[in-house]
């Protein structure tokens, strides 16, 4: 089997073969470090690349599978890890420059959680600085780009994660969603983002963006199979983290057909000001849903119109934990998000208790609306990948300014579950007559992640789509 191959694998398919015996782990991970190589300078892939102890922990996951041990659902296969995440004795920046020589010396619970299953980890892949943007266009460690479209961005802030999965670096990636940050760049790179229950997946070890309340840990996959995996492996509760969840998401067994169940689709807010292409592709998702059996009902969510009065009570929180860095340390800080952090300090108690009672509203009427109906479908970005540097884009006949919070943008109909705290996924829907991926987005009621997944699985066979970005297609021809 050529390197080609064994990268073009599943999770699944890879790990299996590694039990069987008939791949090795070091086999697997070399074929990985030789994509990274390939790709990491041009696309800005990894702030910290560990190819040698990859190759190390990979060469003792042989010799313990040749002895009859296994460390678990991850045996001896490679991953990559947001740049967020704490992981001991290697470096954890956040995509900062005020943390660039920041070496934690404890692993994030996720982190353990990983290892101990035999993950096999390349390095801490590239981020929006701090986890606060959409783009990956880091002023410290370059912009990451999109597969897809070398010349644009792989959205964010989990851009390099979704880099390294779409160019088969890896076969899964671990990245935080806060508002939409694995979901959002999973959409703009033809990949499966997954985003738990919140509270499910411990965040002890996770540098906050803002805030903890609507952070999450979750993958980016190839497969909805692959991401089904991991989140198994993650979750669970951790007495570590005070918003850890004490419960298991409720079994849901796997579906075999999507009749009968009813989506809801949401027209307001989620279904408006999207682009042409990614608005087509969407809905003949939709009526493919209708075709496979599945009734498709309308909803209405008019608190969700609120959310952008919570964006203020986000930065003051991300202020409390910057503040310190920010006054010895302004100049370290990337213009996009100084400023921002910044305006936080003068966010007013009652602006912040209006958000807190805003959010609220939103959760209860989310609940609500999600008892009526098996999940919510909608698209997961309402535009495609943009073109690197970018400083406008028109949607419908609005022109809008990538300095009023473009970010805002590629996350707006992410972020609503996020706040509720409900689980969703963003699956590749098509692409764009530019060859651009445009992700479709389900939501289901919280700690019924299982059902999500179930459905996910099905949606995600109806539409058939090929993660294999073109650049790679045109390296197998040219072999």
């Amino acid at each position: 089997m050529t390197n080609a191959e064994i990268r073009a694998l599943s999770l699944i398919a890879v790990r299996d073969a590694i039990a069987a015996g008939d791949l090795t782990s070091e086999a697997v991970t070399a074929a990985a470090i030789e994509q990274a190589r390939r790709f990491n300078d041009e696309y800005a892939l990894f702030i910290t690349f560990t190819p040698d102890l990859a190759l190390e922990q990979a060469r003792a996951a042989d010799q313990a599978r040749a002895s009859g041990k296994s460390f678990g659902a991850l045996h001896g296969v490679p991953i990559t890890i947001k740049d967020n995440i704490d992981t001991a004795g290697i470096r954890t920046t956040a995509g900062a420059k005020v943390f660039a020589d920041r070496v934690p010396s404890d692993d994030a619970t996720v982190v353990t959680k990983l290892n101990a299953a035999g993950a096999i980890s390349l390095g801490k892949t590239n981020m929006h600085e701090m986890a606060l943007g959409g783009t990956t266009t880091n002023p410290h460690f370059g912009a990451t780009r999109n597969p897809w479209a070398p010349d644009r961005i792989p959205g964010g802030s989990s851009g390099g994660a979704a880099a390294c999965a779409s160019l088969q670096i890896g076969y899964a990636a671990i990245g935080t969603d806060s508002a939409g940050s694995v979901r959002a760049p999973a959409a703009l790179c033809g990949l499966v983002g997954l985003k738990p229950t919140h509270g499910l997946v411990s965040l002890h070890g996770c540098m906050p963006t803002g805030t903890w309340t609507t952070d999450h840990i979750g993958p980016l996959t190839r497969s909805v199979a692959d991401a089904a995996v991991i989140f198994d492996v993650i979750r669970g509760y951790d007495p570590a983290d005070p918003d850890s969840a004490p419960r298991d998401p409720e079994p849901f067994p796997p579906l075999t057909s999507l009749a009968g169940l009813k989506f809801g689709l949401p027209e307001n807010y989620f279904w408006e000001d999207l682009d042409d292409e990614v608005e087509q592709i969407c809905r003949r998702t939709v009526a493919m849903l209708i075709d496979a059996g599945a009734e498709v009902v309308p909803v209405h969510l008019p608190t969700v119109d609120l959310l952008p009065i919570l964006r203020p009570s986000t930065m003051a929180e991300a202020y409390v934990f910057h503040e310190p860095y920010l006054r010895e340390h302004l100049e370290d800080y990337g213009e996009d998000i100084r400023y921002r952090l910044l305006a936080g300090q003068y966010v007013l108690a009652t602006d912040y208790i209006r958000a807190l009672r805003a959010r609220r509203l939103v959760i209860n009427e989310m609940s609500q609306v999600l008892t009526s109906v098996d999940a919510l479908v909608t698209p997961s970005s309402p535009v495609p990948a943009q073109p690197i540097g970018f400083t406008s884009i028109k949607v419908k006949d609005k022109e809008l300014s990538a300095t009023s919070g473009m970010g805002s943008l590629f996350v707006r109909n992410t972020m609503p579950a996020n706040q509720a705290g409900v689980p969703a996924i963003s699956i590749p829907a098509g692409c764009t007559s530019d060859g651009l991926p445009v992700g479709i987005q389900l939501i289901t009621g919280a700690f019924l992640d299982y059902k999500l997944l179930s459905i996910a699985t099905l949606v995600e066979e109806m539409i058939g789509f090929d993660p294999t970005p073109p650049i790679l297609k045109a390296m197998e021809a040219a072999a």
